[in-house]
């Protein structure tokens, strides 16, 4: 088992001007350069660039637990691999209000982890992987909603045909074909960042290694 906890401030930092067009929009006209302004005092342009900020702030927590016991199967690994997100915070100026990140699209999930088992019997190995997402608040366009959370696992194995060289994986991502949460994207009902809209992947393939004398 093993814990690691990791508390960040960075000071004067480079931070997004299009993460902060979405996030926090009324703080563009207190950077300078950010907003331009015709002769009539209307606004021209957005200058939407990388831009520096006053600190970034995060804390989170990851977590790895794995026990390995045998059977009459064979070999028996589970486990458990996740972090934890406290928070994720930039502040654009001094003075002004953070941008809360976590649990956002700009930021991570408050929880992600993958949740594992695996078999190895001589030459075979199985596994069973159970990926979590939790749900979070979608903040950046014009619609705000939750996006629930998603959970998919995988099934994969390999097989080595003794010192020959030829190998066998074989499995299946996405097993059960799981829906992908609805997220008010710009055009597209899904998170790229967060999902892969392929659903169910099942996949072969066969590897042979040479031991070449050079």
């Amino acid at each position: 088992m093993a814990a690691t906890y990791v508390d960040i401030d960075i000071s004067d930092r480079v931070g997004s001007g299009t993460l902060i067009g979405f996030q926090s929009p009324e703080l563009l006209f207190e950077i300078p350069g950010m907003v331009e302004r015709a002769p009539d005092g209307s606004i021209a342009r957005l200058n939407l660039l990388p831009v520096n900020i006053a600190s970034r702030q995060s804390r989170s927590v990851d977590l790895n637990v794995s026990y390995r016991f045998d059977t009459a199967l064979g070999a028996v690994r589970v486990g458990l691999d996740g972090t934890y997100t406290d928070f994720l915070r930039d502040t654009t100026l001094p003075g002004a209000d953070p941008m809360h990140l976590h649990g956002t699209p700009a930021g991570p999930e408050r929880i992600k982890g993958r949740g594992f088992v695996n078999l190895a019997r001589g030459d075979l190995t199985v596994n069973v992987n159970a990926n979590y997402s939790s749900s979070y608040y979608n903040t950046s366009f014009s619609a705000p909603h939750d996006v629930d959370s998603y959970l998919t696992f995988d099934l994969t194995g390999s097989y080595e045909f003794g010192d020959s060289g030829w190998q066998i994986h074989a499995g299946s991502r996405n097993l059960f074909d799981a829906d992908f949460p609805f997220f008010n994207g710009a055009g597209t009902p899904w998170d790229p960042r967060r999902v892969d809209t392929r659903g169910r992947i099942v996949y072969l393939q066969v590897k042979k290694a040479y031991d070449l004398p050079f």
